[in-house]
């Protein structure tokens, strides 16, 4: 807004001067009338382009502002989600003991499957009689880590067995 009355009292100061010099390029009052009113015409131009722009870039800052709290919104909404389940985790009893080893005896089975699936090229190289140093080369895997692995599978078959 400075810049404005800084710019306004530039052009007035302008138009003031013109008006006590007495210059010859003037040869009657009309053209220094047509001038001072091209020269206030020129400056509401720049005044409501600089408007449009100021306007514009305040519609951005909106949008961009109701953006960011649609989003913090639905992130407020989620966690409240969270925390009422965490709420209502807390407020039921506890899971029985036996249901609890189920529940890890189930995971466990499900890893010890994993690991046959996980290692299936290892596995089969071991079937087909390759030693723990050349599967070790083959796969990049240390050999203890190979031995190691070749004895889950093995208590793995066992498991399986007495199942």
């Amino acid at each position: 807004m400075l810049y404005y009355i800084f710019i306004f009292i530039g052009i007035t100061m302008i138009v003031i001067v013109k008006l006590f010099v007495k210059d010859q390029s003037y040869h009657s009052t009309n053209e220094l009338v047509e001038e001072v009113n091209q020269t206030v015409e020129d400056f509401s131009t720049e005044l409501v382009e600089e408007n449009q722009k100021i306007m514009d870039r305040i519609v951005r800052m909106s949008e961009i502002t109701q953006d960011q709290n649609s989003r913090l919104t639905k992130r407020v909404e989620q966690l409240e989600i969270q925390l009422q389940k965490l709420d209502k985790n807390l407020q039921e009893p506890n899971q029985t003991p036996s249901k609890q080893l189920k529940d890890e005896t189930f995971n466990e089975k499900e890893n010890v499957l994993k690991i046959n699936d996980r290692y299936n090229d290892l596995m089969k190289m071991h079937h087909d009689g390759k030693s723990v140093q050349y599967i070790s080369n083959k796969t990049g895997i240390n050999k203890g880590e190979v031995q190691l692995i070749i004895n889950l599978a093995k208590q793995e078959g066992k498991s399986r067995a007495k199942a």
